[in-house]
């Protein structure tokens, strides 16, 4: 039911306006302090589609993911390394 009392149809295809309407991501706020623009409902909708690309390339990404694991040869030429340790004991 819109605010005139009707049911916010009419023969001017006005139910994509009702369903386009109702798209409110703030519903939290008392409606006094909202209002509802065509602009708004396209920036909210352009921005849950661009959240939901970016969920699905991250999901694709992570597992497409590959574990690479090598083993190189030092090349240290030195013939002892030298290693410091600190211990401290306690009575």
């Amino acid at each position: 039911m819109d605010i005139n009392g009707g049911n916010g149809y009419n023969n001017k295809g006005g139910g994509r306006r009702v369903v386009a309407g109702t798209t409110d991501f703030y519903r939290r706020l008392p409606s006094e302090m909202t209002e509802s623009t065509k602009v708004g409902v396209m920036m909210s909708l352009l921005s849950i589609a661009t959240m939901v690309v970016l969920f699905l390339c991250e999901t694709w990404a992570f597992s497409r993911t590959r574990i690479r694991s090598s083993v190189e040869i030092d090349t240290n030429v030195e013939a002892s390394i030298r290693l410091d340790f600190n211990f401290t004991l306690y009575d």
